[in-house]
């Protein structure tokens, strides 16, 4: 049986980079790095992606591994794929930071640029990092208040990851700022982005990207007049499968008719009726009669 391409399940490729390590932020980082975890895996579980999951981070952390990553990952067109960052960056002298890897630096840009290469159907890019000249810990005492939100809904999480296609790009400070977090919450704004998309998937209506999005880029405002600005591209559309036309498996019948077997079922030709031959003879009143199986006609 020959099958589609459509037929074929999509993968979810996560890449979770995460500096757990470090002396100023590492508290904070292994609970972002554990948030998204779950995450990607009640995407995969409500969605039936194929999660296809990188965590770098620990001793792990650094430049080579993460390009190679980047570089190794084989994305169908029907693929999502989502970039997660958590550690310290600089401002690259672009809208986007530099993530610090060690000995080594790698823009964002380099990265946006290198997945939008692969042509997933949908990109996710996130980096909750800081954004200055300079790198430094990013913690603060507890400021944020957990609050309920209603249990997610499988066709919300549908919604979201397989009838949409384009790219999301997520920073979580403007070029100059630096970004937040504590050892109980996390980074500040992975925390009021997954609040504002644990809303979206809860919603009784339609779940939208763009308000997601904006919702979570809202001002993040910090005790001593300190405040953090993220901010977003989104480029977002409905997602419809083309109408390819499926390859047929061709065969004869025992009939000897041509047939064409799809995954959807098999049709066949219609037979050619060909005049049957007569046995032509008298009848009892001298009618030139002509016998056929279908049966006898006479003069």
């Amino acid at each position: 049986m020959l099958l589609s391409a459509n037929s074929l399940a999509a993968n979810f490729h996560a890449i979770i980079v995460a500096d757990t390590n470090d002396k100023t932020i590492g508290n904070s980082v292994i609970i972002d790095k554990r948030k998204i975890n779950t995450l990607t895996q009640n995407i995969a579980s409500n969605t039936g992606l194929t999660l296809i999951q990188h965590n770098i981070y620990g001793y792990d952390f650094n430049y080579d591994t993460v390009k190679r990553n980047l570089n190794n990952i084989s994305v169908r067109p029907d693929d999502v794929v989502m970039f997660y960052y958590s550690g310290h960056s600089n401002n690259s002298g672009t809208k986007w930071p530099a993530l610090n890897l060690k000995t080594r630096k790698l823009k964002l840009d380099n990265v946006i640029w290198s997945l939008k290469a692969k042509k997933p159907r949908l990109l996710v890019i996130i980096a909750d990092s800081c954004n200055n000249l300079t790198s430094r810990g990013s913690s603060l005492n507890n400021f944020m208040s957990l609050r309920s939100i209603e249990a997610p809904k499988t066709q919300n999480y549908q919604q979201l990851f397989l009838k949409r296609q384009g790219t999301i790009i997520m920073g979580a400070a403007k070029p100059g700022e630096y970004a937040w977090g504590n050892a109980q919450h996390g980074g500040f704004f992975t925390y009021q982005l997954l609040e504002s998309l644990n809303k979206e998937l809860a919603s009784s209506n339609s779940p939208n990207w763009n308000q997601l999005v904006k919702r979570a880029e809202v001002p993040i405002r910090l005790p001593y007049g300190i405040e953090q600005n993220p901010q977003s591209e989104l480029k977002i559309k409905n997602f419809t499968k083309l109408n390819t036309t499926e390859k047929c498996y061709y065969y004869y019948n025992r009939r000897g008719i041509l047939c064409c077997r799809k995954s959807t079922g098999t049709t066949c030709e219609q037979p050619i009726i060909q005049e049957e031959k007569c046995y032509y003879y008298y009848n009892n009143r001298g009618s030139l009669c002509c016998r056929r199986p279908t049966g006898t006609t006479c003069e």
